[in-house]
Parts: C-alpha cells; sequence; structure tokens
C-alpha cells in the first residue's frame, strides 16, 4: 500500500487523494462512514479468531515444542495476521466508498430525474473514480489472493518435512488460516458488490426515468451508463460475484481434498 516509485505517489496516496477531494464526499460520507465502522468489526473479529486458534493450537502442542520457539511463532503470526488484516480493510473501505458513490448516484437520479447533463457529468466521475482506483489497488488485491496459498503450501510442506500426516496435526496448522480465507471472500464479495451495483444500475435508471414513455435524452443517458461498463477492473478484467465462488470454491476444495487424505 505504501510502496511507490521515485517520483510517484503509493497507493494510499493516489486514493486518499481521489476520495477525499471528490466534491461529492460530503454527500455520501454518512453512508460510507457507517459501512466503514461495520467492516472494521468483521475484520477485527476475523484477525481475533485467527490469532485465538492459532494459539490454542500452539498450546495443544506445547509439550513438544520449546517455549521460547512457541513464543517467536505467535507473535510472527500475529504480525502477520494484522499485516494481512490491514489490507484487507483497507480493500473494504476503498469498496464501501466505491458502493456508496453508486447508491448516492441512485438517490440522485430520483431526485433529479430530468436533469440530464448533472447525471451524465456525474457518472463519468464515478467510473473514473472506480476505474483508477481500482487500478491503484489490483497489486495489493493480488497479494491479499495469494498470501493464503503461500501460507496453506509452506504448512503442507513444513509437515512433509517433519513426516506428520495425521489428520489432527493438519487440522491445527490449518484451521487458523482458514480465517484468512473468510477475509478474501469478505473482500472480493465487497469488489462483487461494486461490480454488480454499477451493472443493475441500468436497470433502476430505466424504470425511474423511461417509465413514463420514451424519452430521447433519457435514452442516451441509460446507454453512456450501460457502455461506460463500469465496475471493479483488476488487470482489466471485470471483478464480480463468479469470481469469489470460484476462489471460495478452489481454496475450500484444496483444504477438504487435504484433509481427507490425511483421515
Amino acid at each position: 500500500l505504501n510502496f511507490r516509485r521515485p517520483g510517484q505517489q503509493s497507493a494510499v496516496q493516489v486514493t486518499s487523494e481521489m476520495f477525499t477531494n471528490n466534491k461529492m464526499l460530503p454527500e455520501y460520507v454518512d453512508l460510507w462512514l457507517e459501512r466503514c465502522r461495520r467492516s472494521g468489526r468483521e475484520v477485527l473479529c476475523l484477525w481475533f479468531l485467527s490469532v485465538a486458534t492459532e494459539t490454542a493450537a500452539l498450546l495443544l502442542k506445547s509439550d513438544n515444542l520449546n517455549p521460547g520457539t512457541t513464543a517467536v511463532h505467535l507473535v510472527v503470526f500475529a504480525t502477520v495476521a494484522t499485516w494481512f488484516s490491514a489490507l484487507s480493510l483497507y480493500l473494504l473501505l476503498v469498496c464501501c466508498a466505491q458502493a456508496a458513490m453508486v447508491d448516492h448516484y441512485s438517490v440522485t437520479a430520483a431526485e433529479q430525474s430530468r436533469d440530464y447533463e448533472v447525471l451524465r457529468h456525474r457518472w463519468d466521475q464515478i467510473q473514473a473514480i472506480l476505474r483508477h482506483s481500482a487500478q491503484c489497488l489490483t497489486p495489493c488485491l493480488l497479494i491479499l489472493t495469494l498470501t493464503p496459498v503461500i501460507v496453506v503450501v509452506t504448512s503442507i510442506i513444513e509437515l512433509i518435512m517433519e513426516n506428520e500426516y495425521d489428520s489432527q496435526t493438519i487440522l491445527l496448522e490449518l484451521f487458523p488460516k482458514a480465517f484468512w480465507l473468510l477475509g478474501i471472500i469478505r473482500v472480493l464479495s465487497k469488489i462483487g458488490e461494486v461490480t454488480g451495483k454499477c451493472d443493475r444500475l441500468p436497470v433502476f435508471l430505466n424504470s425511474l426515468l423511461l417509465g413514463d414513455g420514451f424519452d430521447e435524452e433519457g435514452f442516451r443517458l441509460l446507454d453512456f451508463i450501460e457502455r461506460s461498463k463500469a465496475g471493479f477492473y483488476a488487470f482489466d478484467a471485470k471483478v464480480d460475484y463468479s469470481v469469489m465462488s470460484k476462489v471460495a470454491s478452489v481454496f475450500s476444495g484444496g483444504l477438504l481434498a487435504l484433509l481427507v487424505k490425511a483421515v
């Protein structure tokens, strides 16, 4: 998040300036803050469960481990979990801002249903912010998605090197990391929510603007919004709910296959 090349801004700086300098911020800031508080509680809960289960797993194996090694392991795990949770939280906060902008635009369209120039200009701003903020956060999303893969693979290698194939040991090793997977699924579901709102917006505006009959200006606005294909893009690919389901199925299938193999 804070990495930056010489002469360029970091992802945090770009996204923060993008949303705080937005003229529409005072109009949707209350909705944004409400969703941010809920996302913060979710991330804190997952972090606590992850650290607590890892601590319990270490205590169950404490007879075979040096106390100093156990303490170092727990500190390292808590540190990595904190970094991972902070990255997840920042992505959730950005997605909350994006979703709040789209929701507020729907309310604005209902209140100013005939002011097509204002609606067109605002949507032009929103889709530009969505694209640029998603582009800045794409490396962070990639790291967030690959982290559990690396953790699970290293855990499996550690088990193989120690020749421990019993299901209890594998379960104790992998269960705390499963909460990281839940954090990824939550982030991807929030990203899918942003894309889903953008995809459903033309349908909502169609019933709102063209409900009383054909309106050429309203039709042009709908065509402009639909052709913009706004949403959350990662590496020029739109991220929706299907991506979340694929990631969840791959990770869940891998963990389940490992456990079944061990049993």
